[in-house]
């Protein structure tokens, strides 16, 4: 259970998207802190970690 949810930012000036790994992230790029163009896009995708319980199909 769990994992480390990333959100996707686009830059409309550059082109280039960016994956936040983190809400401070996220949160300092919404305000600017990575300079300007950024638009948050929302949640990507979850990467979930590893665990030490086998999973068969």
């Amino acid at each position: 259970p769990g994992g480390l949810t990333l959100e996707r930012f686009y830059n409309t000036q550059t082109g280039q998207h960016h994956f936040a790994g983190s809400a401070e992230e996220a949160n300092g790029i919404n305000h600017g802190v990575a300079g300007p163009g950024w638009v948050d896009e929302g949640k990507a995708f979850t990467v979930h970690l590893p665990t030490d319980t086998m999973l068969f199909a």
